[in-house]
């Protein structure tokens, strides 16, 4: 049982451990998705338009493709796009806080939910028993 309060946690894992993020793009519609990492709130149009000037890094994602972020943060916010097949762009999520150490699987009907965090198996999802 964990003793130490979540921010003594973040803390240590933060400067001290593993922080790593990793995102999983199951979304078959898209031909990929636009990942971005950033600290301040991002406008959906800005995102669009490639002018987020808070962006910590903006990742172009594949259908079926990874993507792991190591960080220095104890929180960071994600903005996905999904560039569809059809030419059409979709927000999947806008400015979603993260903690340390949280991975997501972007799904095929277009969500985010949370994965493992066990890089062997971040596309299954944590709440699969």
């Amino acid at each position: 049982m964990n003793m130490m309060p979540n921010a003594i946690m973040d803390f240590i894992n933060n400067w001290f451990g593993n922080n790593t993020t990793y995102i999983t793009n199951a979304y078959s519609k898209a031909e990929f998705c636009w990942v971005h990492f950033h600290t301040k709130q991002l406008a959906i149009e800005a995102a669009h338009s490639a002018q987020h000037v808070d962006t910590v890094e903006s990742v172009r994602l594949p259908y079926l493709d990874e993507h792991n972020k190591r960080r220095t943060t104890d929180t960071l916010l994600l903005t996905v796009l999904a560039q569809n097949r059809d030419g059409t762009v979709s927000p999947i999520c806008n400015d979603y806080e993260i903690s340390a150490n949280r991975s997501f699987i972007i799904t095929d009907e277009g969500g985010l939910k949370p994965s493992s965090d066990d890089p062997i198996d971040i596309w299954t999802d944590e709440h699969v028993v």
